[in-house]
């Protein structure tokens, strides 16, 4: 049990397959939006990257 309030595990496979985790998309998620004129941090953004909508139409 940790309680210093900043110790964390990295899981890079799922502890109930055994299968490796995916590459993140979030660096791609961001330069997308950044291609796109838009600040998701200030601007809304498109519904479709609410969900998982946008990679799975990009193939990612």
């Amino acid at each position: 049990m940790c309680t210093d309030g900043q110790s964390g595990i990295v899981l890079n496979h799922c502890p109930w397959s055994g299968k490796q985790f995916p590459s993140s998309l979030r660096d791609t998620y961001f330069d997308i939006l950044e291609a796109m004129g838009l600040d998701p941090w200030e601007e809304e953004i498109p519904e479709e990257f609410e969900s998982d909508a946008w990679w799975k139409a990009r193939g990612l």
